[in-house]
């Protein structure tokens, strides 16, 4: 991992049900995995689904990117975000299709640092 990143991994509950994060911060932004557990305690079961991967720019990343506001992931200063929930999916497939000894974190933290790469 470049040693300019941090990672950090935060859980907050949303109504009771929970919502975990995977934070890659470096000096050009920020990367985060957004994971939702729905909990049904009535009936005994949990829902996990994924929800995006958002990039935290500090920078516009194209022409005519709007900043995004105010953001908690770059000490709430001015952010250019960017939603994409079709690899945050394809993310949790991955990690529901591979085999046990495949480290859940190091596949998101790898995809994380992938996306991180992108950034202007």
């Amino acid at each position: 991992m470049n040693k300019e990143l941090k990672r950090e991994f935060l859980v907050e509950t949303q109504s009771g049900d929970l919502a975990i994060y995977w934070v890659l911060k470096g000096p050009r932004g920020a990367v985060s995995f957004h994971l939702l557990v729905y909990q049904n305690p009535k009936h005994g079961f949990y829902k996990v689904t994924p929800v995006d991967i958002c990039t935290h720019s500090l920078k516009p990343q194209y022409p005519e990117h709007s900043p995004y506001g105010l953001c908690e992931f770059l000490n709430n200063g001015i952010c250019y975000g960017d939603v994409d929930t079709l690899t945050a999916d394809a993310v949790w497939s991955n990690i529901q299709t591979a085999p046990r000894t495949v480290d859940t974190n190091e596949v998101i933290w790898n995809e994380l640092e992938r996306k991180y790469e992108e950034l202007i």
